[in-house]
């Protein structure tokens, strides 16, 4: 029921991931759920670029050549809009909550297994609360091993070149080169 972009909702973030490479490299269809934070690494190493210190996210190459991903207990796959936070832990728990200068609001827990559209919120439910903190602790200690990245790479400008050092760049990358 929610329109745009805006919510954090099952609906709005479990999206397929459509990718074509050229001749139809790695063609075919899996069901592991990715995040767009793996796009970048994984583009990198099909070209065959190591990915810049700070690039988060990883190389899903190996998933599209077939090898299988070695099982993750509840892999953990974020979302954000604004102060909007969304954590899924597996194919069953979504967290949300709002966080502003470091306070934690609007809790909610979705167990999916139960409830595939995410509707029903268990936080305030027995055992609820409890599911969510130990989830949100994952998440946490996740966050805080990431904040020194975050903190280095967080508004960092790059200058480039005179203008004709950026259309060579440009042109080595495959745009332009042809006749204006």
């Amino acid at each position: 029921g929610a329109e745009g972009h805006g919510a954090l909702t099952p609906e709005i973030l479990r999206v397929p991931w459509i990718l074509r490479f050229p001749g139809g490299r790695y063609a075919g269809v899996r069901s592991e759920p990715v995040q767009l934070i793996d796009v970048f690494p994984t583009l990198l190493a099909a070209i065959g670029v190591p990915p810049p210190p700070g690039v988060q996210g990883k190389n899903l190459l190996p998933l599209l050549q077939g090898a299988e991903e070695p099982p993750e207990e509840e892999a953990m796959r974020l979302a954000q809009a604004k102060e909007a936070k969304c954590a899924f832990f597996g194919d069953r728990w979504m967290l949300f909550w709002r966080e502003n200068e470091g306070q934690v609001a609007n809790r909610a827990l979705y167990d999916l297994e139960q409830d595939p559209l995410g509707v029903r919120n268990v936080y305030p439910e027995p055992g609820g609360v409890e599911q969510f903190d130990v989830l949100f602790a994952r998440y946490a200690a996740w966050a805080a091993t990431q904040a020194e990245d975050d903190d280095r790479f967080r508004g960092r400008v790059r200058k480039l070149g005179e203008e004709e050092d950026v259309k060579s760049m440009l042109e080595a990358l495959g745009y332009g080169g042809g006749e204006d």
